[in-house]
């Protein structure tokens, strides 16, 4: 009998395991497919459209999204469309993807920035504290991320290397996946008097301001 409900716990674990496994390669197909790079990556909102228009790199998600809802509070669709570009695949929750602002070697303006999914154990684990606290002498070294080594030549990200499945690091992760880091022109470099509104193209468009009809 006990040899039973061992073989039947057993197949259960392996059953489990094989599910998560399979969900998981999925996943990492549809973001290296879908999210990475493009006007449906999850850098498509802030790098094509926000930045563009406000010329400057945002503090957070929530002034980039309340930015959309301002100029698009007519056309609900672009709105629930900008919200659904920026939910994690990974997240347990649904949560949005992990934005985290990078700052001058001073830690008094944003250069840059990278975005962070939860990765296989469906959690943001990276938490910076103060928010300038991450800057551009010390990202790399700050970070826990599952994906350390894809940026030694470069700091954009043209394709998400697969990594395999991995039970332990599903239950017990503590790490994220990097997703994209944000450059203007491949100049991402250590400096004080870096001005970020100088290299940004500006589109013509005419904002409305709130409550103006």
């Amino acid at each position: 009998m006990r040899l039973i409900f061992v073989l039947v716990a057993f197949c259960a674990l392996s059953c489990s395991t094989h599910m998560r496994e399979k969900e998981y390669n999925e996943k990492m197909t549809f973001l290296r497919k879908n999210r990475i790079g493009g006007v449906t990556g999850y850098n498509a909102p802030l790098d094509r459209l926000w930045i563009e228009w406000e010329r400057r790199l945002p503090e957070s998600l929530d002034e980039v999204f309340n930015t959309f809802k301002d100029y698009w509070r007519d056309a609900p669709d672009g709105i629930d469309e900008i919200n659904n570009l920026l939910v994690d695949l990974f997240s347990r929750k649904g949560e949005w993807i992990g934005y985290f602002p990078i700052f001058d070697s001073l830690g008094k303006q944003i250069v840059s920035y990278v975005l962070l999914s939860a990765g296989i154990d469906g959690k943001l684990d990276n938490v910076i504290y103060p928010p300038n606290a991450l800057r551009i002498d010390n990202w790399k070294q700050m970070l826990r991320l599952y994906n350390p080594d894809e940026f030694d030549d470069g700091y954009y990200l043209e394709e998400l290397v697969h990594r395999p499945y991995c039970a332990q690091e599903a239950r017990h992760g503590d790490k994220d996946l990097l997703i994209h880091v944000f450059h203007l022109g491949g100049i991402l470099y250590e400096e004080e008097d870096f001005d970020v509104p100088v290299e940004l193209p500006r589109l013509p468009y005419e904002r409305k301001n709130a409550g103006e009809i």
